[in-house]
């Protein structure tokens, strides 16, 4: 199916949601934007625990829809966050970045194929 999303996962979100997969999407779309804002900040004011949080949000969410590799790469995220390693966040929230937004065009493309 695409290359960022678990088609398997997909396909059997599809049959037992039916009508409402496209819910699941949309609210996908509307909460992952705010998620990542939402961690952009913390990192920017230095607030680590409210960035694991964050990551930690949409690294379920992600998971929940097949995004196995930005699923991925938020838990490294919440990691290091957690572990305080200041470091390594700034390169990781950039492959979230570019990550999510691969999915959430795979996941807009989805969705307006409905």
């Amino acid at each position: 199916m695409n290359e960022h999303l678990n088609s398997e996962l997909i396909h059997e979100l599809k049959e037992l949601m039916e009508d409402e997969f496209s819910l699941l999407l949309e609210t996908y779309l509307q909460e992952s934007e705010k998620q990542f804002t939402n961690a952009r900040s913390a990192w920017e004011e230095q607030d680590l625990d409210a960035l694991m949080r964050f990551a930690h949000s949409l690294k379920g969410s992600s998971s929940n829809i097949g995004a196995e590799r930005l699923s991925s790469l938020c838990g490294r995220l919440e990691s290091g966050a957690k572990q305080s390693e200041r470091e390594g966040l700034p390169d990781l929230l950039a492959e979230v970045a570019a990550e999510l937004a691969d999915v959430r065009n795979e996941v807009q493309a989805m969705h307006s194929g409905l």
